[in-house]
């Protein structure tokens, strides 16, 4: 191979980068969309729903089948967009990959005390079936999520997030129906509305609930006067502080379940209650996904480990991470793409190397993979030749 091909073989590998931004270099012009309104028709419900629905965008043309986890969002209209703009951001080497990229699925509520709230009688009592009998969970479990699984390339991994009543809508689907998601996000959630109807025959139920695998991220705000302390509020018994303490109470609930899952609570003294979602997605997001995040091995990028080692932290990261998930989850594609490249272009071959090997063991029939790993393998039967 003459010296000039061989500059043009090995230098293919930091091309694939530039084709990312090349694809967008043509893009001038073209709105920014986020996500994509979807009908779908509900038997159960009786009725058509709007769906938002966001599927991350690749930077690498010839990726293997990418399958993302899935995040179910209440009150589209007002949580889908941050929820969105949080997930994208962590998600990228911008936000050191705190959380995998996901699919977002926003609801809408034609009626939100409807979808979110509870069957009441005409003086406001929870009719007998309120409970076990709620069609929004069952529209959700029968036909939004097999509607979402059939249509995208999905992992086996659902996500929650709830707000305020979304937040309650949360809580009942983690105590009745607790298999349905795998991570639950609860923002404020008003667990003492209808006057404590709910709390009051629900509240013992996340303590008994199966949690092994699960993550679940429980946020309050200040709903009192600015600067109530805690304690404060565990002795006040009027309605003005029973939001704030059944919150408490259903955070030391948690932490008593004994099923393996994993609980995160935070108390945000100086945000109110339409304040805290913003800050607590941000949390939720470094919490609920502590098995993933990559900030774990960032230290391989400037570390002194052999070629070897870094392969073996690459590959016991995600075997942790799918312990701790409990499902297969495989180091991103374009993750341990941006990984070769990073080590080839500072002059670290034999890492490149190492990483490709994970790269294809994972995604033998990715043609990204099999062209990232054959460039270095023609280069090292290079390199061999002039030893």
């Amino acid at each position: 191979m003459k010296p000039k091909d061989l500059f043009i073989t090995s230098f293919l590998l930091i091309v694939l980068i530039a084709s990312a931004a090349s694809q967008n270099a043509g893009n001038e012009g073209k709105d920014v969309v986020i996500g994509k309104t979807h009908i779908i028709h509900s038997d159960v419900l009786g009725e058509d729903r709007e769906i938002l629905i966001h599927v991350p965008s690749e930077d690498y043309p010839d990726l293997d089948t990418v399958h993302y986890p899935v995040l179910y969002v209440f009150d589209a209209s007002t949580e889908f967009l941050s929820v969105v703009a949080t997930m994208t951001r962590l998600s990228t080497s911008l936000g050191d990959q705190i959380c995998p990229k996901m699919i977002v699925v926003g609801i809408k509520h034609p009626d939100r005390g409807v979808d979110l709230g509870f069957q009441t009688d005409s003086t406001g009592k929870f009719l007998n079936n309120s409970l076990t009998g709620d069609k929004f969970t069952e529209f959700i479990e029968k036909e939004l999520q097999p509607y979402i699984e059939a249509n995208y390339n999905t992992l086996p991994y659902r996500v929650l997030f709830g707000y305020s009543l979304g937040g309650l809508k949360a809580a009942h689907i983690l105590a009745y129906k607790t298999s349905l998601f795998n991570a639950y996000v609860m923002i404020d959630p008003s667990l003492g509305h209808y006057d404590n109807q709910w709390y009051n025959v629900s509240s013992d139920k996340p303590e008994k609930a199966d949690l092994k695998n699960k993550s679940v991220f429980l946020a309050m705000a200040q709903t009192m006067k600015m600067g109530t302390d805690t304690n404060e509020i565990k002795k006040d018994k009027t309605t003005d502080s029973r939001h704030m303490r059944n919150i408490m109470e259903t955070a030391n609930t948690l932490r008593k379940n004994a099923s393996g899952g994993y609980f995160y609570w935070k108390y945000y003294p100086g945000e109110y209650h339409g304040s805290v979602p913003f800050i607590a997605e941000y949390d939720a997001f470094y919490s609920i996904f502590g098995w993933y995040n990559l900030q774990d091995l960032r230290y391989l990028f400037k570390s002194d480990d052999s070629p070897a080692d870094v392969r073996k932290a690459i590959e016991l990261h995600f075997k942790n991470a799918s312990e701790k998930s409990g499902i297969s989850f495989l180091p991103p594609e374009y993750y341990l793409t941006d990984m070769t490249v990073y080590f080839y272009s500072s002059g670290k071959f034999d890492k490149a190397l190492a990483v490709s090997e994970v790269l294809i063991a994972n995604y033998p029939n990715s043609p990204n993979a099999q062209k990232v790993r054959q460039i270095l393998l023609n280069e090292k039967e290079q390199k061999n030749k002039k030893q």
